[in-house]
């Protein structure tokens, strides 16, 4: 899923949904697709810069692993991407890319420091598997490559009922 946000007054522009189709009545536009990829961003950045050429810094959350500024996301089938670099240098704004468990952390944080340390699992519908972001002494921990909340490796240890992809279209 791709949202647009406008970071002053917090409304959403556009989402984009690749993965289950029903309607966001909030969004001025809607698109679905089956298979969404890096070029489907791009237009979608390219069609809000236009309209809206004061953004200044474009942050994108993403599910898959995050890296370095690069993207792995194997359903889209993105590898290794370098979606930081290749984005600084076509819009020349400040990029921000990071994992949907680590800023689901950070923003749940942001706003319950008192909670203390954090472990926060986060899955989103109509995903197979989810990803947790662990918060210690107020610093967000990432591990060797950003790895320490992915639990995809650990799905693929389980024993499901049925095919774990069809299972997470189902809406139980």
């Amino acid at each position: 899923m791709l949202y647009i946000v406008d970071r002053d007054t917090e409304k959403i522009l556009a989402k984009w949904d690749a993965w289950y189709a029903h309607a966001f009545e909030e969004a001025t536009e809607f698109i679905v697709k089956e298979n969404l990829d890096i070029h489907d961003i791009e237009d979608a950045v390219d069609v809000l810069l236009i309209r809206y050429p004061q953004i200044k810094g474009i942050s994108i959350v993403s599910s898959g692993n995050v890296y370095n500024g690069k993207l792995t996301l194997a359903p889209a089938k993105i590898f290794d991407y370098d979606i930081v670099g290749e984005f600084t240098k076509k819009y020349r704004r400040t990029i921000v890319l990071c994992n949907d468990a680590n800023a689901s952390a950070v923003g749940y944080y942001a706003n319950h420091r008192d909670c203390g340390n954090l472990l926060l699992y986060y899955h989103p519908l109509g995903n197979t598997v989810g990803g947790a972001g662990v918060i210690v002494n107020g610093d967000l921990l990432t591990g060797k490559e950003d790895n320490v909340g992915q639990c995809v490796n650990y799905m693929k240890l389980l024993n499901f009922s049925e095919d774990r992809f069809e299972l997470a279209r189902t809406p139980e």
